[in-house]
């Protein structure tokens, strides 16, 4: 057959059209969908279903014919399995070698499933279709699409790749290694197409960034890359915020630099990101970028936990049994590390496998939003005394940083009326202090942050 008679198919759609019993999957019904969104916007994709009719003899150089002509893939997945099977696992390696886009398209998959995915594919952009009944998630998808089309256009390159999100080949490039108990995990990054910005603007900017970072179809250029990073961070991107974070506390392609992570941190914490706050307790836990201390840490820990964060749940989870920044909590340590292996955390699930604990009959507790759990910190006041306090909040103000707490009475019960201290780092062992504040305006403006932060949570008088 003569292969210059097949159209110049724009876009190649992967999929399993029929499941082992012969019958129509999933991604196919999805697939039909999305191909008619397509053909509606003036694009030619390229299914599998075009061989309908087809000998076979003829298939394989009309495949060959749409992967060499197609700009970009779309990998539809509904379970864990279809990236690794054949052909699909062909089709979107082949994608990647050739340095041209694949974006993954999920329907009805929880977070378990996408842990389950190979590597390559777990981080690219993707969009999930689940629940997406108004459409909005798929006219996304399109706009991506047209949006990679145009930069193909603008930079005249026949494989540009700018639409290619995969971030590193390796995942040694985002993460610490343990080193016994003294080192922390932080968050990987990870990239499953939920954007923190509204502004498809700074997402696709970030994207872009990510691709000039690491030259993933671009000759790599990594001051450009940071500069579209912090832009995209100045438009309330907190992915990107994020990741700056984490090429400075790795010190990956830019020289390390804890304090700056924990600014970026800090910011992309504000914003709700869950692997943020994980990785400021790691800052405070270490006492990296910041002073050392266990119960911000703890502090941090607990907001990321409360997120369903896997990596907090782990690193709180270690801290409890070694009782750091509280008194030792197996029982919640175990509760803590069983919820994480769960959630597809493979230091977590060791841990607890080499303790002799099962946690694969679990799987239906959950750890709950831990409002009873308390950070309990021991100070010592002027005349030498032991105090303990409940530690609420830290609060960022005028470039200082002060505790929120509540006094811990002998009987166990807790004074109502909050104290507010400075803290500040003790340079000569490396630990937190806590100082006494007497400007009013300061403490007045201190607790009207806390009362807007916590409104929801505490009834103020």
């Amino acid at each position: 057959m003569n292969t210059t008679q097949e159209p110049d198919y724009d876009i190649f759609v992967s999929y399993s059209r029929i499941d082992k019993n012969g019958r129509k999957t999933e991604s196919s019904y999805l697939g039909d969908k999305i191909i008619d969104y397509l053909c509606n916007r003036n694009h030619l994709p390229f299914s599998r279903k075009e061989l309908i009719g087809i000998i076979s003899s003829e298939q394989n150089a009309i495949v060959s014919h749409a992967l060499d002509n197609a700009k970009l893939l779309i990998i539809l997945i509904t379970n864990s399995e279809d990236a690794k099977l054949e052909p699909m696992k062909s089709e979107w390696k082949y994608f990647q070698k050739t340095n041209k886009p694949v974006i993954p398209v999920y329907k009805n998959m929880g977070q378990n499933d996408r842990n389950e995915l190979p590597y390559e594919i777990f981080h690219l952009e993707g969009f999930d279709l689940t629940d997406d009944h108004d459409g909005k998630e798929l006219d996304e998808l399109l706009k991506c699409i047209d949006r990679i089309f145009n930069n193909m256009s603008i930079k005249t390159a026949v494989h540009s790749g700018n639409g290619n999100h995969r971030i590193a080949e390796k995942k040694e490039n985002y993460s610490i290694k343990r080193q016994q108990s003294q080192s922390r995990n932080i968050i990987p990054f990870q990239y499953h197409g939920q954007a923190n910005s509204n502004d498809s603007d700074s997402v696709y900017l970030y994207h872009l960034a990510l691709n000039n970072f690491f030259g993933n179809g671009v000759k790599q250029d990594v001051p450009l890359a940071c500069r579209q990073l912090v832009e995209a961070a100045e438009a309330e991107n907190a992915e990107a915020m994020l990741f700056l974070g984490m090429i400075y506390h790795n010190g990956q392609e830019v020289s390390q630099d804890y304090s700056k992570a924990f600014d970026w941190y800090k910011k992309a914490a504000s914003l709700g990101n869950a692997k943020a706050m994980c990785n400021l307790g790691v800052l405070f836990e270490e006492g990296k970028g910041v002073w050392k201390s266990p119960s911000s840490a703890m502090y941090w820990y607990n907001k990321a936990v409360n997120a369903d964060d896997p990596t907090a749940m782990l690193n709180l989870g270690l801290m409890l049994i070694k009782g750091e920044g509280k008194k030792k909590d197996y029982n919640r340590a175990i509760e803590l590390l069983s919820k994480s292996a769960q959630l597809g955390n493979a230091t977590a699930g060791e841990i607890l496998s080499e303790a002799g604990i099962s946690y694969e009959d679990t799987s239906s507790t959950r750890v709950e939003e831990n409002t009873d759990e308390d950070i309990i910190v021991s100070l010592t006041d002027e005349n030498g005394e032991e105090v303990r306090f409940e530690f609420l909040d830290l609060i960022e103000y005028r470039n200082n940083t002060y505790a929120v707490l509540l006094q811990v009475l002998n009987d166990g019960e807790k004074d109502d009326t909050p104290v507010i201290l400075q803290v500040k780092s003790d340079d000569y062992s490396d630990e937190e202090t806590y100082l006494s504040v007497d400007d009013k305006r300061v403490l007045n403006a201190v607790f009207e942050i806390f009362k807007e932060r916590n409104k929801d949570e505490f009834n103020f008088v």
